[in-house]
């Protein structure tokens, strides 16, 4: 018989899942409004993009401008392919503008986390810890001290498979190296996402063809509307 991992075992990537809808649904419809709104701002994010915690909070208003968010600082082992621009979801438009049109360029998309004191520390540590707190809060993959088969990176992987979903129930226009493009991943085939974005896919603008990727994403039925968030992420 298959025995249950210990507490703090690291679970392997197969253990690991994405979140399931009415998951992402408790999750962004929780209290986080007015106990850590940046964690809100930041759980959709990555819902809507597939980003990774850290990449999220190392965007700064300058990286969200012009309706595309641009991966350029990356921790220490990911691949050229993490560094990388793609469209905006819609959903998220609106409040990432306001945040652009009154913040400066060199502020963080996500405030109110402790400034990194080393550049090996990763800004994300508080949020991600506050994140585990919360789902185990929510009953979200378990309580505290079982073996839990989700995380924050579990939005990523739900948006992967949401995207992986609409390309093949609706022929949406892209394909898995599309889907690369949008979350930096190497790819693993013969041709890798950045050759061929650099040469073009079938005669069009790659960012038109990641903006099919990251609109194919929606939230699941219940989630509240973004706009309903101010400017600065409050209700």
């Amino acid at each position: 018989a298959r025995q249950r991992p210990k507490r703090g075992a690291v679970a392997g990537a197969a253990e690991v899942r994405p979140f399931e809808d009415d998951e992402v649904v408790a999750l962004l419809s929780g209290d986080w409004r007015k106990r850590r709104p940046e964690a809100g701002l930041c759980m959709y994010v990555a819902a809507l993009s597939g980003m990774r915690i850290e990449e999220i909070c190392r965007l700064r208003l300058a990286d969200c401008d012009s309706g595309i968010f641009k991966v350029n600082e990356v921790r220490t082992g990911k691949t050229d392919a993490a560094r990388r621009a793609f469209p905006i979801h819609p959903e998220l438009v609106p409040v990432i503008a306001a945040r652009v049109r009154t913040g400066r360029p060199d502020d963080y998309l996500i405030g109110g986390l402790r400034e990194r004191t080393a550049s090996s520390e990763e800004r994300s540590s508080p949020l991600s810890k506050w994140f585990t707190r919360y789902r185990r809060k929510l009953g979200v993959g378990g309580r505290a001290g079982d073996f839990s088969p989700v995380n924050f990176h579990s939005f990523r992987r739900w948006f992967i498979r949401k995207a992986r979903d609409a390309k093949l129930r609706d022929g949406a226009g892209f394909d898995e190296f599309s889907i690369e493009w949008v979350v930096g991943h190497d790819g693993k085939g013969s041709v890798r996402p950045a050759e061929l974005s650099q040469r073009g896919y079938a005669g069009q603008d790659p960012m038109d063809i990641k903006r099919r990727v990251v609109e194919a994403v929606q939230l699941p039925v219940g989630v509240p509307p973004f706009r309903e968030i101010g400017p600065r992420g409050e209700a």
